[in-house]
């Protein structure tokens, strides 16, 4: 049995979850049968998770595993599994040593779970384990025990705190010394996952750059699966230890976000305009044609999106997408007017929803500028919904000015593209 190295807890009476019923108004659950390690200094006596959620301003309420075959999942945004568990808890987690099928629905159909899966632990759960079983998405573990956390991706919201948090236990974390945040907690975790879901993102590893912490998409929803002892550094160790909160306060607040991101945007008629504005282009070629022979300027825009896809109008987090088609069918040159634009474009941003530019893509010799003026789109920009419009103009490498022009001539047999993917986010 590993008993970290901070802990004298064994012999603490096991809490009994009763005192957070619930009373159909919530939308975050807590399932845990005893309080994961301890409670902390100044904490609620039902643990760390019970205490984040609290500071947090979440509804939230408590269930045993006993109590999950008779709960009404439904009326959840989020779902909490608590660490260091007792065997009971994990045996009926794990009915038939696969994930109780309640909580595979539940994720599937757009529920986002937060998974503190580390087990083998001291505390009131004394060594409980779902070695052998499998969780959601066909994931696995392998018991060991690593002081030396890493973080994979430094962008990622749970490490950047990049997302809103209104108990101020939330922060960047940095791995940069000893009970700082990641490292030499006794353990900072306590397995290593396998059998990963394809897709699946790594956020922190073990000192063999094994993964500890992870998130990946399962049927609509997402589950945020760790092995760390995210609860132990919040109570700070056995209270010899300051305590570290921000790992699972992050974690929480990151919830928080994807459930918003997922919710489905539903538009008034006429709320939502992106791409009915025409592509303009100098479309009076009726004399220059008769003059300069067979000139065929064409330009068409398409509009595609995450919704297409579903079969529905996108919706927050989803992604729309815009391509340009431009070129010249012709035998000869179309020769661009002097300040005359060749290509420009209107998008309308009329409903309550913000755009973040993911992807541009343009040929070598192509910049994209907005309207007029010196300002370059570049990835990460946001189009701000019920702004307006947004002009974009090309613009084409010129060697004789040394710069990029927005009247560019057209060679004969020429077909160029502009394309835009952009992520709707909602604006509150």
């Amino acid at each position: 049995m590993l008993t970290s190295k901070y802990d004298g807890t064994e012999s603490m009476p096991m809490m009994v979850m009763q005192a957070t019923p619930c009373t159909g108004s919530e939308n975050v659950l807590l399932i845990q049968d005893n309080v994961p390690w301890y409670a902390g200094t100044g904490q609620d006596p039902l643990g760390a998770n019970a205490t984040e959620l609290s500071a947090q301003g979440k509804k939230y309420c408590i269930i045993t595993s006993s109590d999950l075959a008779t709960a009404d999942l439904s009326q959840y945004d989020e779902i909490v599994i608590s660490s260091a568990q007792n065997q009971g808890f994990y045996d009926t987690l794990f009915p038939s040593g696969t994930v109780h099928s309640k909580l595979d629905d539940f994720v599937k159909h757009g529920g986002v779970l937060s998974a503190n899966l580390a087990d083998h632990a001291s505390g009131q759960g004394n060594n409980g384990t779902w070695d052998t079983y499998t969780f959601i998405g066909g994931i696995q573990h392998v018991e060991g025990y690593s002081e030396d956390n890493k973080i994979v991706d430094p962008t990622h919201p749970i490490v950047a705190a990049t997302v809103p948090c209104t108990s101020g236990n939330c922060g960047v974390i940095v791995d940069t010394a000893s009970y700082n945040d990641l490292d030499d907690w006794g353990y900072s975790s306590h397995g290593y996952f396998t059998h990963l879901p394809a897709g699946a993102k790594v956020i922190l590893t073990d000192e063999k750059n094994q993964p500890v912490m992870i998130e990946y998409v399962y049927g609509k929803g997402v589950v945020i699966a760790n092995l760390t002892t995210i609860e132990w550094r919040y109570t700070g160790g056995s209270g010899t230890l300051a305590q570290n909160k921000k790992l699972l306060a992050n974690e929480f607040a990151y919830q928080d976000y994807l459930v918003e991101k997922r919710k489905p945007y539903i538009p008034t008629e006429g709320d939502v305009d992106l791409a009915t504005e025409t592509v303009q282009c100098p479309w009076n070629l009726e004399q220059e044609i008769e003059v300069q022979a067979e000139i065929k300027v064409f330009v068409e825009k398409y509009k595609h999106s995450e919704g297409d896809c579903q079969g529905m109008k996108p919706g927050n987090g989803d992604d729309i997408a815009f391509t340009i088609v431009f070129g010249n069918y012709g035998e000869f040159a179309y020769v661009a007017p002097t300040a005359k634009p060749t290509v420009t474009d209107t998008l309308k941003v009329k409903a309550p929803v913000n755009l973040k530019l993911m992807t541009l893509h343009l040929a070598a010799d192509y910049k994209l500028y907005y309207g007029n003026t010196s300002k370059e789109v570049q990835v990460g920009d946001v189009l701000y919904g019920a702004v307006g419009s947004y002009k974009l103009q090309l613009r084409k490498y010129d060697a004789t000015a040394n710069d990029y022009v927005a009247d560019f001539d057209l060679p004969p047999h020429y077909i160029s593209c502009v394309s835009m993917l952009y992520q709707i986010e909602f604006s509150n």
